[in-house]
């Protein structure tokens, strides 16, 4: 295999698993957020444990990325869209107090557009050492969807925040 085929390759996995740490970079700090929002201790420590999932999915990309042996270091920034969603909620927060409800639904917005970051990498890592790691990763990330999308359906969850 020519070298600048590898190489391109291997920028392309590194690529998608830096879009992966910006993902998990992004909802580590919205559930850190939203938790600090509810007063709901159930719900608190749902979010804190999705929060504390997505920086160890955070630190296995970070391996992932390094273990390629490429130059591009791994991200660990967040990406633009999530810092702007934070804002956003943090807009709507100052003009009400946000129920849990409504934050739960932001939440379950944000595991969409992860679902969907995992969806577009594991498109470009299918045949790649990685993709375990990303399946796997992508599992929680469809059962974090799942089961705020039933707290949301189900609105259940006590008034307030």
């Amino acid at each position: 295999m020519p070298t600048s085929f590898v190489q391109s390759d291997a920028r392309d996995v590194i690529r998608a698993l830096n879009m992966l740490i910006d993902t998990c970079t992004d909802g580590e700090r919205g559930y850190r957020h939203a938790a600090a929002d509810v007063h709901d201790a159930e719900v608190k420590t749902l979010l804190t444990g999705y929060a504390d999932q997505r920086a160890r999915f955070v630190r296995e990309l970070q391996v992932a990325v390094a273990g390629l042996g490429m130059p591009e270091p791994p991200v660990s920034q967040g990406s633009l869209m999530g810092a702007l969603h934070r804002g956003w909620i943090d807009t709507r927060a100052k003009v009400g107090t946000p129920s849990v409800q409504t934050i739960l639904s932001e939440c379950e917005r944000g595991e969409l557009v992860a679902r969907k970051a995992y969806e577009e990498a594991l498109q470009t890592l299918m045949l790649v050492d990685v993709n375990t790691l990303v399946l796997s990763q992508f599992a929680a990330v469809k059962g974090a969807h799942e089961a705020l999308h039933g707290l949301v359906e189900k609105g259940q969850v006590e008034k307030g925040h």
